[in-house]
């Protein structure tokens, strides 16, 4: 099934209505949603740091995110501007229909494996996630 894209610049996509009916979202009609270009990265020299309130400050590449415990879940994703464009008015953002949506098995290292390995101050409260990609909203 194909995504019906919604914008090509950042790629917005939507999966198609008869992919939602599946208990599983098939990957190749899961929707995209990113509100920047994809940034190129290099799998072979990107590391996770973490930095900031931990005893011990890390840097983790992927081979070694590889060796930490992993955990698969069954994860519904909708994003929430999901059904604008049949909204009146219509609000601004990305036109969505109704495709905004997806079911997937999903598995990683929970975030208390890695922050585990950094040890955090007793009075850190809360983390901040940077991503690669950026631009003005």
């Amino acid at each position: 099934m194909t995504l019906r894209i919604v914008s090509a610049e950042p790629l917005n996509a939507e999966a198609p209505l008869a992919a939602l009916y599946e208990p599983i979202t098939p990957v190749e009609s899961f929707y995209v949603r990113n509100n920047f270009s994809m940034p190129d990265i290099d799998a072979g020299r990107w590391s996770l740091r973490v930095h900031g309130r931990v005893r011990s400050p890390l840097a983790l590449d992927l081979a070694k995110i590889r060796t930490l415990p992993r955990v698969t879940k069954r994860v519904t994703l909708e994003c929430a501007g999901n059904g604008r464009r049949l909204m009146s008015p219509t609000p601004a953002g990305t036109a969505w229909e109704l495709g905004a949506a997806g079911t997937a098995m999903f598995t990683g290292t929970p975030l208390r494996e890695v922050l585990s390995l950094c040890t955090p101050e007793s009075d850190a409260v809360d983390c901040v996630f940077t991503g690669a990609d950026g631009g003005n909203v």
